[in-house]
Order: structure tokens, then C-alpha cells, then sequence
């Protein structure tokens, strides 16, 4: 799998619309990356909403549906977290709840 490049403005906006009802609020300052990955896949598990989780790789990755459909569940989890890392998820939560952004609702 090819590596995530750093979204524009306008795609990180279309990730974090995505993302956001997943992303946990109590943030810790110097929070661990990779435990704040983890608890977003938690709470798109718990959400019940798996089509989250490959809107945020398409996004990322700029492949197809079934592009991410080939991938083995582990293959999935690390291009997710790879692509998160890569666009810096606390750097953009962090954005736009200083800016006061809200998430576009998604039917």
C-alpha cells in the first residue's frame, strides 16, 4: 500500500467530518498518538458505524472501495493509523475545536 500524503485543508475537513463523532474529548496535553488511534477504532467499533473507517481510508489513501476491501483487517488497521499519524489527528481535533468548527452532519 502506497504511504498516506498530508491531506489540503479542504480533504483534512472532509476526514474530520467524518472522524469527529469518533474522536474521543478528554485529551490529555502530550497525549499518545497512538493510544488516541486506538480509541477512535474503539469507538467507530462501538458506534456500529465500519463505513467511517473506510470513508476515512478512501479519504486518506485516495483508493477506491474496493481497493480497501482487498486489504487484510490488519493491512486496514495499520493504513488507518498510518494515515491518522500522517495527518496529525490531534493537531487537526485540536484545529478545529479552537475554531470552533463543527462536523457536517452525514446522513
Amino acid at each position: 500500500m502506497q504511504t498516506p500524503q498530508p491531506l489540503n485543508l479542504t480533504e483534512a475537513l472532509k476526514l474530520y467530518d467524518v472522524l469527529a463523532i469518533h474522536l474521543p474529548e478528554d485529551i490529555d496535553a502530550g497525549a499518545d498518538t497512538l493510544a488516541f488511534i486506538g480509541k477512535v477504532v474503539d469507538n467507530i467499533i462501538k458506534s456500529g458505524k465500519p463505513r467511517d473507517f473506510i470513508t476515512a481510508i478512501e479519504i486518506m489513501y485516495k483508493i477506491s472501495v474496493n481497493d480497501i476491501l482487498k486489504l487484510s483487517k490488519d493491512e486496514a488497521i495499520i493504513a488507518f493509523a498510518q494515515g491518522l499519524i500522517e495527518n496529525k489527528i490531534l493537531d487537526l481535533h485540536d484545529f478545529c475545536k479552537r475554531l470552533n468548527y463543527h462536523a457536517r452532519t452525514r446522513s
